[in-house]
């Protein structure tokens, strides 16, 4: 799942984001509008509101290129490589 974030109240916590991702079958979730960097795993089986895990969720927003920062995504086979770097 992309998306920009702040429909999702993300300045007070991404738990409604990964949420509702959770609930579409999203694994990873890349979002922005913080302009903070936020790598977080969720595991199978946590409970993120009523919804249960069935599979693991990646939440990860790189920051903001305007302050030089910005993020890559690598997937090898089920390998989920998330990295923030600097300009």
């Amino acid at each position: 799942m992309i998306t920009h974030g702040h429909k999702y109240g993300v300045k007070n916590g991404y738990t409604s984001l990964a949420e509702h991702a959770a609930r579409r079958g999203a694994d990873i979730i890349l979002f922005g509008h913080t302009h903070v960097p936020i790598f977080h795993c969720f595991s199978a089986g946590e409970r993120i509101g009523n919804t249960e895990l069935k599979k693991p969720l990646y939440v990860f927003n790189p920051g903001s290129l305007w302050e030089g920062r910005y993020g890559t995504l690598t997937l090898q086979g089920v390998n989920v490589l998330l990295n923030c770097a600097e300009i």
